[in-house]
């Protein structure tokens, strides 16, 4: 090996070094920013160069079952939400197998096994920094089997379990505040047509109405304004019930 081919493959590690978020998905998820030590301009293919100097520390985040923290660096990203770069492989020893298209997270707590991705994506991000070009290559790879979402997943509802029952018992306690809404004068009930239910619907319709009543979630209204309701089939089977306002 040459001392060309040795700077070069030197470049290659410190260019898959980073991981990166999307910029926009870290402001919808309301994360803190903080100001890195240098300028980065990131050249991603297809699109222009990108220059941050701004990182998320210390994000949580899971993969199947697991989760993990990790600092990441704002990038404006184009149909990507996060990258997770050589730094993280590293961190966690994760093992990739390209031929079986599987990546294992070892782990001593967890009985993790390898998932299988039927995307994976090879992605190319050469990054400058001091002047020297560095390019790493990434694979992203994405769990199609693994889209149900499960609340013991997220990290907020693990910090605080009491806040996330499995089940409601009564109706939150009366508070100083009554909720209202105030009419203008002279208006009246506007008639709208009732949704057509079958003998199923209606006695499911009674059911759910039954159960809320008896947790005290809903009561008997005198008022002469109201709703129409309606049921949509849920992916389990069952129905919910729902209020046309």
């Amino acid at each position: 090996m040459t001392a060309d081919d040795a700077m070069q493959l030197d470049a290659l590690i410190q260019g898959a070094l980073y991981s990166f978020i999307s910029l926009t998905v870290a402001r919808e998820l309301g994360l803190d920013f903080s100001e890195l030590n240098f300028d980065l301009i990131v050249h991603i293919p297809a699109s222009q160069n990108a220059l941050t100097s701004l990182a998320s520390l210390q994000v949580p985040f899971t993969i199947r079952n697991m989760t993990f923290i990790h600092d990441l660096i704002c990038l404006p990203l184009c149909g990507l939400e996060i990258i997770l770069g050589l730094d993280w492989l590293s961190k966690y020893h994760v093992f990739l197998d390209f031929y079986e298209r599987t990546a294992v997270i070892p782990s001593d707590s967890l009985d993790i096994k390898p998932f299988l991705s039927h995307t994976l994506y090879l992605n190319s991000v050469r990054v400058t920094l001091d002047g020297s070009d560095c390019e790493g290559y990434v694979l992203l790879a994405a769990s199609s089997n693994d889209s149900e979402l499960n609340l013991e997943r997220i990290l907020v509802v693990k910090e605080f379990p009491n806040v996330f029952p499995d089940d409601i018992p009564e109706f939150p306690p009366e508070r100083e505040i009554e909720f209202r809404i105030e009419l203008v004068p002279g208006i009246g009930p506007i008639f709208i047509a009732l949704y057509q239910m079958s003998p199923l619907e209606l006695a499911d319709l009674r059911k759910q109405l039954d159960e809320l009543l008896g947790k005290k979630f809903i009561h008997p209204s005198a008022s002469p304004w109201g709703a129409p309701v309606l049921l949509v089939k849920k992916k389990d089977g069952g129905m919910r019930l729902c209020i046309d306002y």
